[in-house]
């Protein structure tokens, strides 16, 4: 208790010694940390594409050593319960004299992911399901391919077509058919209704390689990249900020100059050097911290009406970006403030004073 109202009186002597030097200080780093705030949003990967659903942000993949379609259907609804899952794709393939053609098969009885069609239909009807018609959805490179027409598969017999989509390499037949002709599951892809929080991703991930016969889970690539810039991303944004707040820490040392009275009668009450540093870098921080509470306020009040309009993309603060931030405004203004702080310390306030 004694240090916060030993700091609340230095603070105050700042203030009531050079008012105008001190409300320079609080303001320019109240707009420096707005300032940041607004990097941190629009220079941020995470920030820029959190919202974003694409399949590149929600479609994860696990490879497979040997999955039957029935045993691995009932495994993924039971182990992703509580997730809201959009789609399974199951892949497959079958070899023939011609070389190997892969096969898929959507849970939702279409052409997966969010392709577009070429031409005829890419969803096979209900009764093609029931019935488990042989009919079969081909990609681009075999749009030469007309609705009606037939692709032979080998041992598996003849397959109509009713459709090309968007998509390269895999053709899409009814689940039930896929289920009958028992084709083994060599990868399955899980297509998210929307992208995970980043830090829900790891534990999906650890739900997917626990899958019986995993070999190999792929993440959404997306959300890998994000997670692999968010460390350089912060790092570059704490730099940063180490730098320009130091300007501003040129006010406030200042100020701490015009005050050496203060530290002189500390050290003629028997306070060391140490003692005044620790006390030097308190208020730092302290003051660091409000003007970073402010910035934040500031900033969430305004966000719609004024920052908003500036964004380089559709980007959503949350409560934990702006503890982020925070975070890092307070870290780094400590960081910047030690040189101050040591140069300061190393000099006795009791002799300069006298002198």
């Amino acid at each position: 208790m004694k240090h916060l109202i030993f700091l609340s009186a230095r603070i105050r002597q700042y203030y009531q010694s050079s008012r105008a030097i001190f409300c320079v200080f609080i303001v320019g780093s109240v707009l420096l940390n707005v300032l940041i705030l607004y990097m941190y949003g629009n220079t941020v990967t995470y920030m820029r594409s959190k919202k974003l659903n694409t399949p590149l942000y929600c479609k994860y993949t696990v490879n497979l050593s040997e999955a039957g379609f029935a045993e691995l259907s009932a495994e993924l609804e039971e182990r992703l319960t509580g997730y809201q899952i959009k789609d399974f794709t199951f892949h497959s393939g079958w070899e023939t004299e011609d070389g190997f053609i892969p096969l898929a098969a959507s849970q939702n009885n279409d052409a997966g992911l969010e392709w577009q069609k070429v031409k005829g239909r890419i969803v096979f009807t209900d009764s093609e399901v029931k019935s488990m018609t042989r009919c079969i959805i081909v990609p681009y490179d075999r749009s030469s391919l007309k609705p009606g027409d037939t692709l032979p598969i080998g041992e598996l017999g003849e397959f109509s077509v009713i459709g090309a989509g968007t998509f390269y390499s895999a053709n899409y037949i009814p689940s039930t058919l896929f289920e009958a002709l028992k084709l083994p599951v060599y990868y399955v892809d899980i297509l998210l209704a929307k992208r995970l929080p980043i830090e829900e991703h790891q534990p999906f991930m650890d739900k997917l390689s626990a899958i019986s016969g995993a070999s190999q889970v792929i993440p959404a690539y997306g959300v890998s990249d994000d997670i692999a810039y968010l460390p350089r991303n912060l790092a570059e944004i704490f730099i940063l900020h180490v730098f320009t707040i130091a300007a501003f820490f040129f006010l406030l040392q200042y100020i701490s100059v015009l005050n050496r009275k203060m530290d002189a009668v500390s050290e003629l009450t028997g306070a060391s050097k140490g003692t005044v540093a620790f006390y030097l870098l308190l208020e730092r921080l302290v003051l660091s911290l409000i003007t970073a509470l402010c910035a934040a306020v500031i900033h969430r009040i305004f966000y719609s009406s004024i920052f908003e309009r500036f964004n380089l993309a559709s980007i959503d603060y949350e409560l934990r970006d702006y503890c982020i931030v925070t975070v890092i405004m307070v870290l780094s203004s400590v960081v910047a403030s030690v040189p101050f702080t040591i140069s300061y310390a190393r000099r006795s306030a009791l002799k300069e004073y006298r002198q």
